[in-house]
């Protein structure tokens, strides 16, 4: 079959498509926040990337749909899990023996993947969103900071305030308490970071990750969660160029499949 095959992640936070060729060379991708319903912010997303790869929807073969909005997208040709769309996507970039670890606004997970791209064990998170985007967003927006600038504000923090509840409302609690009697933003940002690690570390230890680690997702690109997460686990991270469209391009080679 030749043509352009297109695969779209649909999560809480933001929906991403991308385009693949005959010989799974990436033609393009779009991403953007879901501010709409699944099926209108998938739609513009595939037109967009689309756009960008100077081809016609004409050209367009199949399309898979994942994440957690994926059983809303009525045009996909199929549905397939995140898990294995990850793997596929990471597998692509990086032919190797890897944990992915993938992290997105409302879950996290582990996820150990073979030189063959099969998936051999993983763990997710169970309903508690801590650890996960929503909880660093609202921790942030707590301190009056936006998120996207959270890692750098805490990179170099000479100290860390310990945030001992995981509940996000108790957290935030916490930590308007801590900004009272004076703590510095930086110091109460590493420790939303760290309490965000613990409960990742923990499910990568329970895969028995392989020896570099490919982070995934919204967070993916927060310089103080990797640095944190990495001296936590002695393990090397890597982060993709556009870490948030991973599983988008899983679901691309799904569909070249």
């Amino acid at each position: 079959m030749t043509g352009i095959f297109g695969g779209i992640d649909i999560g809480n936070r933001s929906i991403n498509a991308v385009l693949i060729d005959d010989h799974n060379i990436i033609l393009s991708s779009y991403s953007k926040f879901t501010q709409e319903n699944a099926i209108i912010g998938a739609k513009h997303a595939l037109n967009k990337a689309i756009e960008l790869s100077g081809k016609s929807f004409e050209d367009l073969k199949v399309i898979v749909a994942t994440g957690v909005g994926k059983k809303w997208i009525n045009f996909a040709n199929k549905k397939s899990s995140e898990v294995v769309c990850q793997a596929l996507g990471a597998s692509l970039l990086y032919p190797q023996e890897m944990t992915i670890v993938n992290i997105g606004a409302e879950s996290y997970r582990a996820i150990n993947v073979n030189e063959r791209a099969v998936v051999t064990n993983y763990v997710e998170n169970d309903k508690c969103a801590a650890g996960s985007g929503i909880f660093l967003e609202e921790m942030s927006s707590a301190l009056g900071v936006d998120i996207e600038k959270a890692g750098e504000i805490c990179f170099n923090s000479p100290r860390i305030e310990k945030i001992s509840s995981f509940c996000a409302v108790f957290a935030e609690s916490e930590v308007v308490s801590a900004i009272h009697r004076g703590i510095p933003i930086e110091e109460l940002l590493a420790g939303v970071h760290e309490a965000i690690v613990e409960r990742i570390a923990s499910i990568v230890r329970r895969v028995k990750p392989n020896k570099e680690i490919v982070l995934t997702g919204g967070l993916a690109n927060n310089i103080c969660l990797k640095k944190m997460l990495q001296e936590k686990l002695d393990i090397t991270i890597i982060v993709p160029e556009n870490p948030t469209v991973v599983g988008a391009l899983g679901a691309a080679i799904q569909a070249k499949r």
